[in-house]
């Protein structure tokens, strides 16, 4: 089952920070956890909401051996959606690939690798399609 917290954390300048945690447990055990800190309690709401979505819509990947095998960062692996794939072109789109001088919309196909392909294969699809 997908969950997230949020812990508020004061700063030492007066200001307020937000840790969410967002993960997956089975029973007493945690089979994924991510964290990410926001500075404001909406976006960190936000965040928590959707990404326990994705995670129920799209199962938790093995990403560090996913991310080994493409180059891709741990988190992008988590932001690929079964319509980012393309079995065609054996490759996955990656959204918002981080670049220096472009902060969104840096959409880019990266190929896979035999291996790679094989553990997307192998990923629970949802439920609709």
């Amino acid at each position: 089952m997908a969950y997230y917290n949020m812990v508020k954390r004061p700063r030492a300048d007066g200001t307020v920070r937000y840790r969410l945690t967002a993960g997956v447990k089975e029973g007493d055990k945690h089979l994924h956890r991510e964290t990410r800190t926001f500075g404001k309690l909406a976006q960190a709401r936000t965040w928590g909401a959707k990404r326990v979505a994705e995670l129920e819509e799209n199962g938790v990947p093995n990403s560090n051996d996913i991310s080994i095998l493409s180059c891709m960062r741990v988190v992008e692996v988590y932001k690929i959606r079964w319509e980012d794939v393309d079995e065609k072109q054996k490759a996955v789109l990656v959204r918002d690939r981080k670049d220096p001088r472009k902060k969104s919309g840096h959409h880019i196909l990266v190929p896979l690798l035999a291996e790679a392909r094989a553990m997307c294969s192998a990923s629970p699809k949802p439920a609709n399609g």
